[in-house]
């Protein structure tokens, strides 16, 4: 089988047309392309910004590294054992200060632990079961502000 042969087709189109690029419409105003300029920061301005900088550096850092309860808040963690219902025990703390909050970290037993009657100070926390077996223990936090 003879296949047949090609022969290319030449078209003879317009040079002027299709050689010279169109004129660009601007639809950008002018004060869009040279916009006005800021007006120069104050030092009250500029003050703010590095602050600004300066705390985001620092939580970036601390966020880097993790938070852990010691770099969050002045506590002390405690165990203690309170004896049957009704009995009020001191727990001396190292604070230095009248701690403010107590948070329950671990309860072995069966209880509720309440504040004793007696108000916290600068080394002691009283606490007292009620409605408690023998053997509760319970390690806490106590907080100050």
């Amino acid at each position: 089988m003879r296949v047949p042969e090609f022969k290319p087709v030449l078209v003879d189109l317009p040079s002027d047309k299709y050689l010279k690029p169109a004129p660009l419409e601007s639809t950008v105003e002018e004060s869009e392309l040279n916009p006005p300029s800021k007006p120069p920061k104050t030092e009250k301005q500029e003050y703010h910004e590095k602050v600004a900088r300066e705390q985001a550096d620092g939580l970036n850092s601390l966020f880097q590294r993790g938070i852990t309860l010691t770099n969050n808040m002045n506590g002390q963690i405690l165990t203690v054992t309170l004896p049957s219902a009704g009995t009020e025990v001191g727990i001396r703390h190292n604070l230095k200060i009248t701690p403010k909050y107590r948070i329950i970290l671990r309860h072995r037993g069966n209880g509720i632990v309440i504040d004793g009657p007696t108000a916290w100070d600068g080394s002691t926390v009283y606490l007292k079961a009620s409605q408690a077996t023998e053997n509760l223990t319970i390690t806490f936090m106590v907080m100050r502000e």
